[in-house]
């Protein structure tokens, strides 16, 4: 095989990761997916990732932080609800005895 045969070969596979990983951002896969097809679309020497893609390769892991960060906050919130409602309970049957 060529040197201009390899080359052929490897912009082929690239540009198929590449589609593979705009595929699953598009479709919203979720971030294991993303990360797994983007390590893959970015290990193929001698080509980069088109801007395009790899800012909503970033916008789609922040959102997912974001998501994430949100979701603590809801349970924390909700634990704090729990404890609050728990001893306000504990007080008023307290003060009935």
């Amino acid at each position: 095989m060529t040197e201009q045969q390899k080359r052929e070969q490897n912009e082929s596979k690239f540009n198929e990761a590449v589609e593979r990983l705009q595929r699953a951002i598009n479709g919203g896969s979720d971030i294991s997916e993303l990360n797994r097809r983007f390590s893959v679309a970015s290990r193929i020497a001698g080509f980069e990732l088109p801007e395009s893609v790899h800012d909503a390769y970033k916008a789609a892991v922040l959102n997912d932080q974001r998501k994430k960060t949100l979701r603590m906050i809801v349970i924390a919130s909700l634990a704090a609800v729990v404890i609050v409602t728990a001893a306000i309970v504990f007080l008023v049957l307290k003060l009935m005895k």
